[in-house]
């Protein structure tokens, strides 16, 4: 017999089982951040972060990256 779950609550108050990647708090489909971080194609990892740590380049240093070359791409 499995145990049951436990659903933490996010800052906006939804029941969520996922984590931020950077700090951990409980983070809810409608405010994380969905980061693909990985650099190799045959092993996709996804990283969620809460709305704080998306902002902060030390903790999500993929998104920084992902869109400084997407930029550089069109300017």
């Amino acid at each position: 017999m499995q145990t049951a779950k436990k659903y933490d609550a996010c800052a906006c108050g939804v029941r969520t089982e996922t984590y931020c990647s950077a700090c951990c708090i409980p983070v809810c489909r409608y405010c994380w951040h969905l980061e693909v971080c990985s650099v190799d194609p045959n092993t996709v990892s996804i990283g969620y972060y809460c709305p704080k740590c998306k902002e902060n380049e030390q903790k999500n240093v993929w998104g920084k990256l992902y869109w400084d070359q997407l930029v550089s791409l069109f300017t």
